[in-house]
């Protein structure tokens, strides 16, 4: 495990700092980002009925994300 060294308390790990509080944010927002964009896949395709169009409009969500 990766260890930070304190001042005077000895060391402690990094996943009882604020790191735990990133990558627990990180981690949701990834899941967050991969559901819209299958339901968005999924909405185009049932609702829509508009494949030839899925590429582009995949490109136009994703691009701001670049």
């Amino acid at each position: 495990m990766i260890y930070k060294m304190k001042e005077a308390n000895g060391p402690t790990s990094v996943w009882h700092g604020k790191f735990i509080y990133l990558w627990v944010a990180s981690t949701f927002s990834s899941i967050s980002i991969s559901t819209y964009v299958t339901v968005e896949q999924w909405y185009v395709i049932n609702y829509l009925h508009v494949k030839s169009s899925l590429g582009i409009i995949l490109i136009a969500t994703t691009l701001p994300r670049v």
